[in-house]
This record gives structure tokens, C-alpha cells and sequence, in this order.
């Protein structure tokens, strides 16, 4: 294989094993950390600010290292396999983002660092070599963006559904071992300083944007004439738009995402989607042919007035408003990036410029991560990222020069922005006045009041007058209502009325039962308990606790005796309770259509079963709007355990009285004691129920898709 062929390898297999980590460590951390936003939000402003040490070691070290960089290349290997120490993590429910962070500092960062680097490294070996494309060593971008787009498209479709995580761990690790096998093979076989003047501009080029050096393709020979933008002085003020031009697109990236994944989860489908949007516009815009469509240039405040309007008047997640947000993301950063790249400095400055725009993709993330959960109790940085990039866009286009037509549609776009922007405010403040609306790591929470509603939408009334419910809503879903009137405090309505498959569980526990439940909601299950029973809750955030004792009554008005909530995910704190404790076990963490996949593997399984006692009952809600879990369940239970008992029941297609919603529940037992009183109400044998066949789930594999489409299908 000749020299630029091995390169060209080299650039793609370090982007391929980059970009594969991403959503491989996230994964990693979903056994332990759960499916919150806050653990890919954490994980990918870590990989920012990985990468941008990666670009300031290129820039000041890699030119003068040459060969030597091998060395350093070396010192992953120490780390492998790779994630060695992420399965073992025991995030901190007070501040699990410094958890997370902290244990990808430890387990990832040098092996993220190296590959990030190697871009650079490709392109400074072929500019020191004697071959003829010396001369243009940007041709290496595309074998780089080749491997990116390879890595981001094949871990949801193809590694994830066909390999669990111990074979994806050690096979990201052997890929590796051959990644620096390559290095060697074509690193400079000379001293290889490289660090002459012909060397520096080509290695300046690729210190890319953040999370996307696989998308910053930089300019090629026909771009790097001096022009009017090149040879404007870079002043404060023009440092401080690119920073604007690329922080804004990446928190719109990071807001885009969590607004997709309150409803349909934080898993790798969901992050690598928006990911690759964000990749491809710097393809688009820093390629040979920099694409930049006119009416993009002149139509983007209309598509950001859209984004907003559908953010704040959408009561749910639907696939046109996924799609439109998807959309208004790839405008945001086509025209942000295409900016950016049109107010390139000359290219002895390229080094600069490149540091700049990675500084600001990782402040960009900084923001979403850490600071808007601190300082919002909304989504408030998305408005607010449209609004930067807003301001960057009209910095950097107000002394060009524009036709006529174009200006004037310029003008109604903004002004429909600006009219967007305050309807926006009203429907937040005056048409939504929540009684409560908080924010942490784990979402956004908001407690209101509204009129109950049948059916066909009409409001329901009592004695002629409307019945007014309050909710909590976590994201875009309800967790629990109930019933204003205090006559009626402590009724549970909703999914956990008396007559639901959950409540039904509970009404026929045994005396004196002994209850567990994970997720507390509004706590409208405890409502369903008789004097004598004792009920434990496990709920990951303690903020949830908070609202519902300020402003729910269930838990207050349950005859039951109410254990202290125990905060934190609940697999790790049920191995701290005596086995064979519990009567009845329900989780009840399916309400909200975001799935925690590691409370529904063989592992935890295992777990919860270990708890009951042998004639206990493991209940599962999966009511979920995207999601068919039943095969899911069928399978990992029958994987387990083939003498387990499993029966469904499903209300879908029911008459239901006022205050009633639909539910679904997967119950397990090892014992048929009791099981008459749940087959005479309609739950029906598992095994009689026509359940597709799927792979059962653990810690080392679970795949997404299949509940997806198999809920997509019915």
C-alpha cells in the first residue's frame, strides 16, 4: 500500500475510532448514570474541551515533535480496553454531572486527546513527505470526514443492534492497537521536526471546530487568495463574533437534542441524529465548493421564528415537530459555519481562527451542560442561542452588500423573528402561569393547573361547573394529576386510578403489604394502599419529592405508612435493601415516553426479583407513546427465568370513566398465588399474547430500535 493511500487510512481510522467513542461512552454510562439528557449533555461538552486540547497541542507542539509524537500516541494503550472504570460509576444524585465528567477525565481523556489529534498529524507527515500531493495535504479531509460520518451513521444501525458492549469495548480497543501500528507506519522516518514555515499553514488549517473536526474541511488553494474578509485585521471584535458564530450552533445543537430526547429518550439514536447535522454543515460550508444556498442567507429568521413557535406551542413530541426542529438545526448551523467561513482570515492567521471556533464550540456546550440548568428553570438557552447566533449572523453581513429583493426579504424574516420572539414571551408568561416551574440536571419540571378534559376535548363539569386538575409535567409529559377540589385530595386518577392494572396490583396485595415503587411522580400511586401498608419510594431526583409533597396530597392523605423517599437510581439502592422484602415492586419509570434502559435488562431484573418475596409480584408501566416494550420484557424475562409467570394488561381499547386514562403493565411472579384475581379484571397470560420475538436486554446489549419500529408498526 503506498504512502498517501496508508494516510489517507490513518485519517480515516482515527476519525472512524473518534467519533465512535462518542456515543460508545455515552452508552457506557447508561447502566449506571440512566437515560437523563444531562448524561449525553455532560459527555459531549467533555468531548469538546477534549478536543480542543487536542488542537492546542497540535498547534504548539505536534510541528516540532515530528516522529516523537508516537510516544505520546502510545499512552492510551495503558487506558484499554477502553471504559474500563465508566460501568463502575456511582454518580452523585446531587450533582451527577461533575460525577460523570470526572470519571470521563479519568477513564477516556488521554484517548480522546491522541485521536483528536490526528488530523493535524495526517496532514503535517504529507506535507514533510516527498510525495507529489505534499503540496495539497487538505485532500486528507475527506478520508477524514469519510471515517466521522462512518462512525456517527454505524453505531445506532449497525454496532449497537448486533454487538453488546463488552465485544464493542475490546473491539474499539484492537482498532486502536492497529490505528497506532499505522502511525508508526507513516510517520517521517527522518528526525521529522517539521517544524519549517512550509509545514505550519497546512497543520493551522485543521484545528477544527469542536465536536466536528471531521466536518471543518478548511480552505483549499482556491480559497486561500487574499479577499476583502481575509485581509481585515482580526480585532477583539471580530474574535468575539466567532466565538458567537460558533458557540451559538453548537448550544443550539445540545438544545435541539434535549428537546428530542424528553420524549423519545437519551440514547444513541437520539444523540447521533442532530450530531450529524451539525457535522455535515461544516462539510457543506468549509468544502471546495463552500455551499451557501442565497435564500438561506436571507430567509434564516424565518426559520428561526418557525423553531421557536413550534417549540413553545407543542404540547408533545410528534415526528413533524422532531423533523422541523432537525430542520431549523441544519439552518442554524449552515449559515452560522458558512459565516464563520466567509470571515476566514488570511491563512497565516488560519491557526488562530481554527482555536477560536473550538474555544467556542466548547463554550457553547459549557453553556447548555453546566451553566443553563444552574440558571434557568427552562429551555431557556434555546431561544436564547437563536438570538446570539442572530446577532453574530447580522454582525458579520451588515456591511455586505445585498439586492434589493433580497434585503427586503431580509427585513420581513427578521421582523417575523422579532414577532416570534414575543408571542413566545406571552405564551410562557401570561397563558402558562405555572404554579411552579423548576430545572435541574435531570429536566424541567413544571406544576400547573388546567380544566379536565373527556375524550373528545370537551371540559368535563360536575354539577354543571368544570373540574379543575393540577399536573406535573416533566418535559413535555404528564407524571401524575389530581383533582383541585380538597374533597378529592389524595384520589388517584389518571394512569394509577383504582380501576388501572397498577392499581388493580395493589388492591390485591396481601395485608399489611410491603410496597416498593420506583418513581414517585406526583405520588399518586400511594393512593391505592390501605392502612397497614408500608410503601418505599425510589426516585433518582430529590426535586421530584419536593413538588410533590408542596404541591400534591397523596402522599399526605395514603392510610399507608410512607417510608423516606430513597433519592438516587434505584438499582443502586435496592442493593442495599434485604432480599425478599418486598410483596409487590412496581416500575413505574415508563410513564414519560424517555426510556431508562438499564431498569429493563436481565440485570436488573434479577435484581428487582431477588427483592420480592416468593410470592411477590414485579410490575412494570409501559405506557409510552414510541415505545412497545412487551417483547422486550417477554424475552429478557424468559432469558432469565423460563419458569417466570408473565401477564399483560392493556386498557387501550376500554370505556373509562371521567378522570381515566389508558395504561398498559407487565407484571412478573414466580408464584400463581393471587393471579385469579388479576385474570378475572382482563389481564391476560403473556404466553396467549401475540408478542413479537425480539432479543432479550442487558447490561452488555440492548437495542433501541427494535421497541421503536414494533410500536411504529401497530
Amino acid at each position: 500500500m503506498s504512502l498517501l493511500a496508508r494516510l489517507r487510512l490513518f485519517a480515516f481510522l482515527g476519525s472512524l475510532l473518534l467519533f465512535g467513542l462518542e456515543p460508545l461512552v455515552g452508552r457506557l454510562l447508561l447502566p449506571s448514570c440512566g437515560g437523563g439528557f444531562h448524561v449525553w449533555a455532560a459527555c459531549l461538552m467533555f468531548f469538546q474541551g477534549a478536543l480542543f486540547l487536542g488542537y492546542l497541542y497540535c498547534h504548539f507542539f505536534a510541528a516540532r515533535l515530528g516522529r516523537w509524537h508516537l510516544l505520546l500516541a502510545l499512552v492510551p494503550l495503558a487506558f484499554l480496553p477502553v471504559g474500563r472504570w465508566l460501568g463502575a460509576l456511582e454518580p452523585n444524585p446531587a450533582a451527577p454531572t461533575g460525577s460523570i465528567l470526572g470519571a470521563l477525565t479519568l477513564s477516556i481523556a488521554v484517548p480522546f486527546v491522541v485521536l483528536s489529534t490526528t488530523g493535524v498529524i495526517a496532514q503535517g507527515w504529507l506535507a514533510d513527505s516527498e510525495l507529489p500531493e505534499r503540496e495539497n495535504p487538505y485532500q486528507l479531509y475527506a478520508a477524514s470526514n469519510a471515517g466521522s460520518f462512518a462512525a456517527l451513521l454505524a453505531y445506532p444501525l449497525l454496532v449497537e443492534p448486533l454487538l453488546g458492549l463488552s465485544a464493542q469495548r475490546w473491539g474499539w480497543s484492537a482498532a486502536f492497537c492497529g490505528y497506532w501500528l499505522l502511525a508508526w507506519s507513516v510517520a517521517p522516518k527522518g528526525k521529522g521536526e517539521g517544524g519549517s514555515a512550509e509545514t505550519e499553514e497546512p497543520r493551522a488549517a485543521e484545528s477544527e471546530p469542536e465536536g466536528a473536526r471531521a466536518g471543518a474541511e478548511g480552505p483549499t488553494a482556491e480559497t486561500a487568495e487574499p479577499t476583502a474578509e481575509t485581509e481585515r485585521p482580526i480585532t477583539l471584535g471580530r474574535l468575539l463574533v466567532w466565538l458567537i458564530l460558533s458557540a451559538a450552533p453548537s448550544a443550539v445543537l445540545m438544545a435541539v437534542t434535549n428537546v428530542i430526547a424528553m420524549d423519545l429518550g437519551s440514547v444513541p439514536l437520539v444523540w447521533v441524529v442532530p450530531l450529524s447535522i451539525y457535522l455535515l454543515s461544516f462539510v457543506l460550508t468549509f468544502g471546495p465548493a463552500a455551499r451557501y444556498p442565497k435564500v438561506f442567507a436571507a430567509t434564516w429568521p424565518l426559520a428561526f421564528a418557525v423553531a421557536l413557535v413550534a417549540w413553545v406551542s407543542g404540547k408533545g413530541f410528534s415526528w413533524i415537530s422532531g423533523l422541523v426542529q432537525l430542520l431549523v438545526l441544519g439552518v442554524a448551523c449552515w449559515v452560522g459555519h458558512a459565516e464563520l467561513y466567509r470571515s476566514r482570515p488570511a491563512p497565516r492567521a488560519l491557526t488562530a481562527f481554527y482555536l477560536c471556533i473550538s474555544l467556542g464550540g466548547w463554550l457553547g456546550g459549557v453553556f447548555v451542560a453546566l451553566l443553563a440548568p444552574r440558571a434557568f428553570d427552562t429551555l431557556l438557552e434555546y431561544p436564547l442561542a437563536l438570538a446570539a447566533l442572530a446577532v453574530g449572523l447580522i454582525a458579520v453581513s451588515r456591511d455586505r452588500p445585498a439586492a434589493p429583493g433580497a434585503r427586503a426579504v431580509s427585513i420581513l424574516s427578521l421582523a417575523a423573528l422579532c414577532g416570534a420572539g414575543f408571542w413566545c414571551v406571552y405564551r410562557s408568561i401570561v397563558v402558562h402561569p405555572w404554579a411552579a416551574e423548576v430545572r435541574n440536571e435531570y429536566g424541567i419540571y413544571r406544576v400547573g393547573t388546567d380544566m379536565a378534559r373527556g375524550p373528545d376535548g370537551k371540559i368535563l363539569k360536575v354539577a354543571g361547573n368544570p373540574v379543575p386538575l393540577r399536573s406535573i409535567i416533566h418535559g413535555t409529559t404528564i407524571h401524575g394529576r389530581e383533582v383541585v377540589d380538597p374533597s378529592l385530595h389524595g384520589f388517584p386518577i389518571g394512569y394509577f386510578h383504582r380501576r388501572s392494572p397498577l392499581g388493580q396490583t395493589l388492591s390485591f396485595a396481601p395485608k399489611n403489604a410491603q410496597v416498593a415503587i420506583i418513581g414517585l411522580g406526583a405520588g399518586a400511586l400511594a393512593g391505592n394502599l390501605r392502612a397497614g401498608d408500608r410503601l418505599t419510594y425510589y426516585e433518582l431526583d430529590p426535586l421530584v419529592e419536593k413538588l410533590a409533597r408542596e404541591h400534591f396530597h397523596y402522599i399526605e392523605k395514603s392510610p399507608a405508612t410512607i417510608e423516606p423517599v430513597r433519592h438516587g437510581d434505584a438499582r443502586l439502592e435496592l442493593k442495599k435493601t434485604p432480599d425478599a422484602r418486598y410483596d409487590v415492586l412496581i416500575v413505574d419509570a415508563f410513564s414519560s415516553d424517555a426510556i431508562p434502559v438499564h431498569l429493563l435488562t436481565r440485570e436488573a431484573i434479577a435484581l428487582y426479583l431477588r427483592k420480592l418475596k416468593p410470592t411477590g409480584w414485579l410490575v412494570f408501566h409501559i405506557s409510552s407513546r414510541y415505545y412497545d416494550l412487551r417483547p422486550v420484557l417477554h424475552a429478557t424475562a424468559a432469558a432469565l427465568d423460563p419458569t417466570l409467570i408473565g401477564l399483560v394488561a392493556d386498557t387501550t381499547n376500554q370505556r373509562l370513566a371521567p378522570f381515566e386514562d389508558p395504561s398498559q403493565a407487565y407484571l412478573l411472579t414466580r408464584s400463581e398465588d393471587r393471579l385469579g384475581l388479576l385474570t378475572a379484571r382482563g389481564w391476560r397470560p403473556a404466553a396467549e399474547v401475540e408478542i413479537p420475538s425480539v432479543s432479550p436486554w442487558s447490561d452488555d446489549y440492548a437495542n433501541i430500535l427494535v421497541p421503536l419500529w414494533l410500536k411504529l408498526r401497530r
